[in-house]
């Protein structure tokens, strides 16, 4: 026989009091003082089980909403689910007039609210009668969101409408003379039910299908012309499914796929005069592979089986310049990093080495003679700071050296295409900003440009070598113009506003560029010399992908940096509502950026129902030196205040919803993804990493030494150096403190953030008890298959859903458990 607890039956008094006097005499006349004389308590006691009225008034109307529906209706899983929404909701309307009487205190209530001036009363008791409602149909709505019958971002939205529905559908029944019935006000909200509810449900996280055609339509790179045949091209297009490397006849118009490689293909070249074609092809996804190379293929037949693959190690690619008599590639390995010279393409390909080292080098070009080639070496600089080399290539001697220090760095963007020119195009960041000059490597004099603006900028030869066509981002957004190198200054080339990613000047004064914004995807557009500007199909079925949501932008003060802005970039979703649960979507690099640039992923998420917000913390490019260099020393910690603060901005700004924020990124991003998770864990409702580096020491351990180098000037120290910096900036040192669920994704064969330390954090989680999920799919620090990239989006999507679910289902904060109660 069990015994009631003395809690639970004065409790109990209570609330029959309150119901009586409710019944007999209206709601409102329900107050704590009247209530605890009828139940025959002090007034002590009452406080006790309800410290206000109102309180008092959102359990007791609970008691009476709860009598009326039943929720067991939804768990009927063998109906639709537009027939059970369509039965719940109808019971939000009496069946017949006798049930009227049951109802006369709401409309007292109601009556009492409109009323001027309204009552306190009354107004609590509409309160908690309509939350109690509302979370009825939410938590209908949700039941059916977590079996895909209905859109999770929507839930909102349609409780809202639907109870609205309800209640004027109730006063219209009972208004004189007004011909909505019981029945037909029933079948109302049953129509108005079934068309939020899908036809058939939808696993959470699938793609709908403008987000899959984002995806699936057929994107390209700018098409890489030859020199002095700009009518050849080779291009990089997915239109086969997974990102392939082909050749372009732009007289014919005829595309003919070069490679065919399960994983996908992605650098190439083409020699100045068109007749052959480089490709790097990577059998296993994994980033190691070896280049080869083919003829171009006259008559259009297919050349994707014809490559010549060269005698060179396998490796990872770090830069190459293609000639007609000679290539110059740079491949990493175990060994460090090796420069290779490939004589004679055409013919018997003879290969010899022209430069290695244990460090980081890159090739940054040759000149139209190919007799020198532009390195960077970390050799005498760092590895984040390079010196530039001009290396002749007949006996490996270097002609000429230029270094700005540890601090300031440079970039090689081209030699003159001048015959016996001895101009390169150079960046130098003494301003702060990316900057072109002209270094004159043998005179050894520097030529600046005397630009006038703030921002990054890079620069590409025009054919004369009289003019560089420069494009400058300021913001996220780039602009084109023409620099006269005989002092005649620059001239704007109108271009939409938005995002311009690569630039050439064809031999035939042709300006070629890839533009796109947040809302239009990519285009290759060609400026004439007669200033026209036209859009180019470069695919054979090139249908247009469609639109997504605009960016904005953010420009939030950075404590203890009185001269700095943290820039962030937000849309929003199309048919939301704010405030939005939020993606914050964290870059990689670290040293990229985020810019106005379309994503089919962001507009996935938009789809979602997520709003998405951008970061360009410290560490990002595009925002000057200082910015970017901010994190030496200190890399991870300073990037994730910056996280944080975009996140207490976006909840101040009415864009997101505390507790419905999810943190996601890949590789460098993923890295701070966890690492913001694990520093901020209470702000988090769930962590998506990629590709990430979960633990800094064993990563270090893990890879090649050309990565340890970077990390090392990163961190300013090896690990056995500074383990206490490591720790601090590993996100496995706070496996104990994660609070939300964490998925990870990750390649088996990715060089650059190894498996095993990932498997390794993963174990950390699991010994402390950590919910988390992985996804392990067969290619290395990413996939090149568009198949691939939609499974791993789907999965992320649907994962956050999931959780945004879970949190609906928490008790609701506004309405804690009544003083006094026993859940036992």
């Amino acid at each position: 026989m069990s015994v009631k607890s003395p809690k639970r039956d004065t409790r109990s008094q209570i609330l029959r009091a309150a119901r009586e006097i409710a019944e007999r005499q209206g709601m409102r006349a329900a107050t704590v003082r009247a209530v605890s004389e009828a139940a025959g308590v002090g007034m002590g006691t009452m406080r006790h089980h309800f410290k206000s009225q109102r309180e008092l008034f959102a359990v007791l109307v609970a008691e009476v909403v709860d009598d009326r529906v039943d929720d067991s209706v939804m768990l009927d899983s063998s109906m639709s689910g537009a027939d059970r929404l369509a039965d719940a909701v109808g019971q939000l309307i009496p069946s017949e007039y006798a049930d009227v009487s049951s109802l006369a205190a709401w409309f007292d209530v109601y009556a009492s609210a409109f009323a001027r001036p309204p009552s306190g009363y009354s107004n609590q008791l509409l309160e908690a009668a309509s939350r109690r409602t509302h979370r009825h149909v939410r938590s209908w709505l949700v039941r059916l969101a977590r079996e895909g019958w209905v859109e999770p971002a929507r839930i909102d939205g349609v409780a809202d409408t639907l109870v609205a529905l309800a209640s004027g559908l109730l006063l219209e029944v009972l208004t004189p003379g007004s011909p909505v019935t019981f029945d037909t006000a029933r079948s109302t909200l049953a129509l108005a039910a079934r068309s939020v509810v899908r036809e058939s449900p939808v696993p959470l996280g699938v793609l709908g299908p403008a987000a899959r055609e984002r995806f699936t339509s057929p994107t390209s790179t700018l098409p890489v012309a030859a020199r002095d045949n700009p009518d050849r091209a080779v291009i990089v297009s997915d239109d086969s499914g997974a990102f392939q490397v082909y050749a372009w006849d732009r007289r014919s118009g005829v595309r003919v796929p070069v490679t065919n490689t399960v994983h996908g293909s992605f650098l190439c070249g083409i020699s100045p005069d068109g007749s052959r074609i480089w490709t790097f092809e990577d059998q296993a996804g994994g980033e190691v592979g070896c280049w080869s190379t083919r003829a171009f293929p006259d008559g259009g037949e297919d050349v994707s089986n014809d490559a010549r693959v060269l005698g060179i190690d396998p490796g990872i690619p770090l830069g190459h310049a293609i000639g007609n008599r000679r290539a110059v590639v740079c491949v990493m390995s175990d060994a460090g990093a090796t420069v290779w010279i490939v004589d004679d393409p055409s013919g018997e390909a003879r290969v010899r080495m022209l430069h290695q080292s244990p460090g980081m080098v890159s090739v940054y070009g040759m000149d139209p003679a190919e007799e020198l080639v532009a390195l960077g070496c970390s050799e005498g600089a760092t590895a984040l700071r390079p010196r530039i080399a001009v290396i002749r290539i007949s006996d490996g001697v270097e002609v000429a050296s230029l270094w700005d220090g540890p601090d300031s760095g440079l970039e090689a963007t081209g030699f003159s295409p001048v015959a016996g020119d001895s101009r390169l195009v150079m960046t130098h960041e003494r301003e702060g900003w990316k900057t072109p000059f002209i270094w004159n490597f043998t005179t050894d004099k520097r030529s600046a440009l005397h630009l006038d603006h703030a921002g990054d900028t890079w620069a590409r030869w025009y054919p004369d070598g009289e003019a560089l066509l420069l494009a400058h981002t300021e913001n996220g957004r780039t602009r084109l113009s023409r620099h006269e190198l005989d002092g005649g200054g620059s001239e704007l080339l109108p271009t939409r506003p938005g995002w311009i990613g690569t630039g050439a000047v064809r031999s035939d004064g042709v300006i070629e560029y890839l533009w796109c914004d947040a809302a239009h995807p990519p285009q290759h557009r060609m400026r004439l010399p007669d200033g026209s500007d036209d859009p180019v199909a470069t695919t054979p079925r090139s249908p247009t992908a469609p639109q997504s949501e605009a960016l904005h932008d953010a420009f939030l003060p950075v404590d203890g940096e009185p001269d700095a802005r943290l820039h962030v970039l937000y849309a929003t979703p199309p048919n939301g509502r704010a405030p939005h649960p939020t993606v914050f979507l964290i870059h990689g690099g670290p040293y990229a950026a985020d810019e106005d640039f379309y994503s089919p992923t962001r507009a996935a998420w938009l789809d979602a129902g997520f709003a998405v917000v951008h970061v360009n913390y410290r560490g990002s490019i595009g925002y000057g030196r200082h910015w970017r260099d901010a994190i030496i020393g200190d890399p991870g910690r300073l990037a994730v205040a910056d996280i944080a603060r975009a996140r207490d901005w976006a909840i101040e700004h009415g864009l997101s919803v505390p507790s419905q924020c999810v943190v996601e990124g890949w590789s460098w991003g993923g890295y701070l993804a966890l690492l913001t998770a694990g520093i901020h864990p209470s702000s988090w409702m769930a962590c998506i990493a990629g590709a990430p580096i979960a633990d800094y020491r064993l990563a270090y351990d893990e890879q090649l030494d050309v990565l340890r180098e970077f990390d090392r000037e990163l961190f300013a120290a090896t690990p056995h150096e500074n383990p206490e910096l490591y720790t601090a900036s590993s996100p496995s040192s706070y496996a104990d403190a994660f609070a939300c669920p964490v998925l990870i994704l990750f390649g088996r064969n990715d060089p650059r953030t190894p498996t095993g330390q990932i498997r390794a954090f993963t174990e950390r989680l699991a010994e402390h008890g950590k919910p988390h999920e992985t996804y392990e799919f067969d290619a290395g620090h990413g996939s090149l298959d568009v198949a691939e990239t939609i499974r791993q989006t789907e999965t992320e999507i649907g994962f956050a859903l999931r959780r945004l679910l879970d949190t609906r289902d928490l008790p609701d904060a506004s309405h804690p458990e009544p003083a006094g109660s026993d859940r036992s």
